[in-house]
């Protein structure tokens, strides 16, 4: 719904914490290397909101349904979490329930709902981490729709994907795309912005060009036709900034008034009336706007002095005005003097200020106002200091940040021992460094084959924990509750670290290696393994066997003649999925579950 820019705006949350490289000193000033610069963008959805980091990194907060805050979970949170594996990015723009960043490079990433395909990856798989657009190395803005993303590309061409049943992919026809498509006859973009079912550009010398659904007019050039190619709205000779929403369009003017056009049942073109229009239409009042942003049902726009004004559906208080009422012409924002950008939501709207702050108003589940809490706000509210990010927080002082409590079966607890550890959360192709204490959610993989992870997991729903140190390998993390003869057949909660990798290459042609010769844990064999120092029910898988701990130390290795189970201190209980059996052994043995 919000429009894609070139330049960007200003946010920060202001409380002092170190994330990577950014400090932020004091309220609202973020410190890159020696430069003051908190430079970047709000864009929110239809529950959920998301900001750009000056450090490239993105924090989303609120609705988490279908991974929309990129975090790895469907988890909503009412403060900003990190979006992983996202640390170059220099745009974002969100649509319902996903979002997308354009990266260092000009490549896109997306996450959350992928049901029609507006990720441009080829499929229609959800990823709770950013997935790349295929094919896209060049983009310079971008602009999350409904169910369609576009992007403008270097040079000044359009390409959109996902959902085309209306025309809204602009490449002449009514066929949806898993990939991206070129729009027709645009070569001179400078702004985009993705509605519900239609999109439009400003192009060179300020026109605007509209292409998709034309039901309410929102095309803007005089008729209710639908057109699968860019067409001409009226009288726009002079647009500077543009923004699509449901089934309106709005544009600020270079005079710095603003006009609308499309459906007006809910107000939301300002112009006193809730009769829709098929040619653009002044909004009352307005004479010095600086930034538009339309979700279909409201808008609203900054001043040039600082306030901002909406207009349209009022009745969760997303006007901004103490009120929940309606207005059929713009109202001002309670408080707001300092405002730079805008972005209006299905139900709510945040604004960046000036001192580097983001207030929000309106509806507030699932924490879509970012302040801590699930209720609405007819005033606007500051958004909350983030979370920790995912990986390696650290706090002011730079003490480790108290990470939140693992929950059985969704999250748990790392820690770095000693040496290298990689992280690699679900959905994502990319390993990255554990710095300090972090909860990541199951599923997630560890590699400790240069370091020693200390790893703390949930036994029970009641919040029980237990803690062991793991290294010499690479694992996936995953729960489960079944009945245990060492819990004399009561159910029981255990955490699984399965081994992850392939086995060497030479297992192919020396299938009948000798157990003496994969019991050295030398050569290609040695790859793929596991050494554990644990009590508690911790269990580790390879391909054959599995060994869950009584309080002990061992290994568990997969190896070309099967698994190896070798037990330094304790004893641990292997299970032989092969021979479908169950043995106790006791240190200094091994045991060797054939292939």
């Amino acid at each position: 719904m919000i429009c894609g820019l070139r330049s960007k705006q200003v946010i920060a949350w202001g409380a002092a914490l170190i994330v990577g490289a950014a400090v932020v000193a004091g309220p609202g000033v973020v410190t890159v290397g020696a430069a003051d610069a908190p430079a970047t963008v709000v864009s929110i959805g239809a529950l959920h909101s998301c900001a750009l980091l000056a450090d490239g990194q993105v924090r989303c907060w609120g609705y988490g349904g279908n991974g929309a805050l990129g975090n790895g979970t469907t988890a909503s949170s009412s403060t900003p979490v990190g979006v992983s594996g996202v640390t170059t990015a220099t745009a974002i723009s969100t649509g319902p329930i996903r979002s997308c960043a354009i990266v260092s490079g000009g490549s896109v990433e997306c996450w959350g709902d992928n049901a029609y395909g507006q990720f441009g990856n080829g499929t229609i798989a959800n990823s709770l981490v950013p997935v790349p657009a295929a094919g896209v190395t060049t983009a310079t803005a971008l602009s999350a729709g409904e169910l369609h993303t576009c992007v403008i590309l270097a040079g000044g061409s359009v390409a959109c994907w996902g959902y085309g049943n209306h025309g809204e992919l602009g490449n002449g026809t009514n066929t949806s795309s898993l990939t991206p498509v070129s729009v027709s006859g645009i070569t001179d973009a400078t702004a985009i912005s993705a509605g519900h079912d239609h999109a439009c550009a400003i192009v060179s010398g300020g026109a605007i060009e509209c292409w998709g659904d034309n039901t309410y007019g929102e095309l803007g050039n005089g008729t209710l036709t639908s057109s699968p190619t860019p067409v001409t709205v009226s009288g726009m000779p002079n647009a500077t900034a543009i923004s699509a929403g449901a089934y309106v369009t709005c544009a600020t003017l270079a005079d710095t008034t603003v006009r609308c056009w499309g459906d007006g049942s809910q107000g939301a073109l300002g112009n006193g009336s809730t009769t829709g229009s098929v040619t653009p239409v002044t909004v009352s009042g307005l004479a010095s706007a600086t930034a538009i942003s339309t979700s279909g049902w409201h808008s609203c726009a900054v001043l040039s002095g600082g306030g901002a004004e909406c207009w349209g559906r009022g009745y969760l208080g997303e006007l901004g005005n103490g009120t929940t009422a309606s207005s059929l012409t713009p109202v001002a924002v309670s408080g707001l003097t300092n405002a730079t950008a805008i972005s209006a939501g299905y139900n709510h709207t945040c604004a960046v200020l000036s001192d580097g702050g983001v207030d929000c108003w309106g509806g507030g589940p699932y924490g879509a106002l970012g302040n801590g809490t699930t209720g609405n706000s007819s005033t606007p509210v500051r958004v909350s200091p983030p979370a920790p990010p995912t990986l390696g927080t650290v706090t002011a002082g730079g003490a480790p940040a108290k990470p939140a409590a693992p929950i059985f079966g969704h999250t748990a607890t790392l820690q770095v021992v000693s040496g290298v550890v990689l992280v690699r959360l679900p959905g994502s192709r990319r390993f990255v460094p554990l710095s300090s204490v972090s909860t990541v959610p199951v599923g997630t993989i560890i590699d400790a084959t240069h370091g020693k992870v200390r790893l703390t997991t949930a036994t029970d729903t009641a919040g029980h924990v237990q803690t062991g140190d793991f290294d010499g390998g690479v694992f996936r993390i995953s729960q489960t509750t079944e009945r245990s003869p060492l819990h004399a057949g009561k159910l029981a909660g255990f955490t699984v670290l399965t081994l992850v990798g392939p086995l060497p290459k030479a297992c192919g042609t020396r299938l009948h290696r000798s157990a003496s010769t994969a019991k050295t844990g030398h050569g290609p064999s040695g790859q793929r393994k596991l050494w554990g120092d644990a009590k508690g029910n911790f269990r580790t898988a390879g391909r054959y066997g599995s060994a869950t701990v009584l309080g002990t130390r061992w290994l568990v290795q997969d190896t070309c003649a099967g698994t190896l189970v070798r037990v330094a201190r304790g004893v641990v209980s292997v299970k032989d999925v092969r021979h479908h059996r169950t043995v106790l052994v006791k240190a200094p043995h091994s045991l060797l579950i054939r292939r």
